[in-house]
């Protein structure tokens, strides 16, 4: 593989780290995310360089990273994706520390059918005009990874101000949905008669609306 120079080291770092930095704006700053994918790469390559050196030595090497191999081919997307995954990976620690949330708490932030049933939990609190104290009727479900309550480490509020904030950066149509379903606690069926729309054409908007807001929440957790 023929040497990466400092040029294309920052050429190939500054796209991805700076979409990341944009994203997490205000819990993150973009000199650190970007420093962090440069040290991302030099240690990708650092560890193929020790790799390639057991391989001459005809020692058992390890497969190359797909980082790697895109950089040898060529591939700009897969670069792009994997120094992109591992920037907001860093940008999902900082923001943690920041803002008091455990990254194990990314059970909340996970595109999966686990993830939306706990914000359509949460959502009812989310827009009621008080919040209560402690998570009522939400202490039995286990973590995603073991046995703790979802709520440890006294991180309810902080979840629900993440939710909150997220729920204000959607669109109007989809604020709408959720709030009269999630605080209005209209029926699918009621909904549909009241927006003109068969209740199966509400329950995927609801489903679509509730994707959005896990990505106005972070996405797909990079832990998984």
């Amino acid at each position: 593989m023929d040497p990466v120079t400092p040029e294309l080291l920052a050429a190939m770092v500054v796209i991805p780290a700076r979409a990341v930095a944009r994203r997490f704006r205000g819990h993150v700053e973009m000199e650190d995310v970007v420093q962090e994918g440069h040290l991302y790469v030099l240690a990708q390559l650092d560890a193929e360089e020790e790799q390639q050196d057991r391989e001459e030595r005809g020692l058992k090497r390890r497969d190359k990273t797909p980082l790697i191999v895109a950089i040898e081919e060529g591939n700009s997307d897969v670069c792009d994706q994997q120094i992109y995954r591992h920037c907001e990976r860093f940008a999902r620690r900082e923001k943690a520390a920041r803002t008091g949330y455990q990254t194990a708490d990314e059970q909340f932030y996970s595109d999966d059918s686990g993830g939306t049933a706990i914000l359509a939990d949460l959502l009812q609190y989310v827009l009621a005009d008080t919040w209560p104290d402690s998570p009522p009727g939400l202490e039995e479900r286990e973590h995603v990874s073991g046995s703790r309550p979802i709520s440890e480490g006294g991180n309810w509020t902080a979840m629900l101000c993440d939710i909150s904030a997220a729920y204000g950066r959607l669109r109007h149509e989809d604020r709408l949905l959720l709030h009269r379903r999630f605080r209005g606690q209209y029926t699918v069926e009621q909904i549909g008669v009241m927006m003109d729309m068969a209740h199966q054409r509400v329950s995927e908007e609801l489903r679509r609306a509730l994707r959005r807001l896990l990505n106005q929440l972070g996405g797909v957790s990079p832990w998984r």
